[in-house]
């Protein structure tokens, strides 16, 4: 029997009450040690998710959610605002509303995910590893992998920082 988890429970009561036309801007906190970041399943939200102010865009080209994510629904960004129970961390999403309400692009280095990390070893959130990727939630406890594999995407970030 398969397992639904909560995060698909709560998005499809969600997506019952949500317009099609509803932009969707989805906050959560993460167990990987990493600075916050703003995630799209699609190329075209990049603009909303420089009004973030974050510095790290992650586009899931390999998108690992499979559905369970409300962005895989609606337009939208999901963001990751800091580590579980950090009060750092709601600063973090205060600094990030204000952001998005000032609705001011600012640059951001972009990142193309293309696989998971499926083998343990020492990985840092952003930080190029030896085996030519950079990891992204290396080290997330919510997933039966150990993070994901990306590249910095040259091509998006020119096109999307250029406009600025």
């Amino acid at each position: 029997m398969k397992r639904i988890c909560y995060e698909t429970i709560q998005t499809k009561k969600i997506l019952q009450v949500l317009s099609p036309q509803n932009l969707i801007i989805d906050l959560h906190t993460f167990s990987a040690k990493s600075q916050p970041f703003a995630i799209v399943v699609d190329p075209h939200m990049i603009p909303l998710a420089q009004t973030t102010g974050l510095m790290h865009i992650v586009y899931m080209a390999h998108n690992i959610k499979n559905g369970h994510a409300l962005i895989d629904y609606r337009p939208g960004i999901s963001i990751e605002t800091g580590f579980h129970y950090s009060p750092e961390t709601i600063f973090n999403i205060i600094k990030i509303l204000k952001n998005l309400k000032a609705r001011i692009r600012h640059p951001a280095k972009i990142y193309r995910v293309f696989d998971v990390i499926t083998q343990p070893g020492n990985y840092r959130n952003f930080l190029p590893h030896p085996s030519g990727f950079i990891p992204i939630l290396a080290g997330e406890k919510a997933y039966p992998f150990f993070g994901l594999k990306a590249k910095l995407d040259q091509s998006l970030m020119l096109q999307f920082n250029h406009q600025l």
